[in-house]
């Protein structure tokens, strides 16, 4: 059995709080306001732009992008895109990019010592580590 506590002090002055006022009835006949549905903001067109070019990338970095045009295409782009927001005289310094011509190795595999570009070219890694 669980015992009981009652209390038989009382407080002075002690104020109960006072019940809520009961709702005023709904009137099911009153004109409610409509909601305002806010319209979608129109899609701009580099927002399109760059989620194409996100697109893009995302398949070249999960490796679904197999053709030898679209490595070339990438290749291309990258150097363009280095030499515009990055540093020219750092891409006219490297030899795996002035040596090579318009298909540098810029991106590559390999293992021991040698390692294969996204062409397929094979090289000796002469640096080794």
């Amino acid at each position: 059995m669980i015992p009981t506590y009652t209390s038989t002090t009382t407080v002075p002055n002690a104020r109960l709080p006072q019940p809520l006022p009961p709702l005023p009835p709904l009137d099911e006949k009153k004109n409610l306001p409509e909601a305002k549905v806010q319209k979608p903001a129109p899609v701009d067109q580099k927002y399109n732009e760059v989620l194409q070019e996100c697109r893009k990338w995302l398949d070249i970095i999960s490796g679904t992008m197999l053709d030898q045009r679209q490595h070339r295409t990438m290749i291309e782009e990258t150097l363009r895109n280095h030499v515009e927001f990055v540093n020219l005289q750092w891409g006219n310094a490297r030899k795996s990019v002035s040596a090579a011509g318009d298909y540098a190795c810029i991106e590559w595999m390999g293992q021991a010592s040698k390692f294969c570009d996204n062409l397929g070219r094979e090289y000796i890694d002469c640096l080794g580590g």
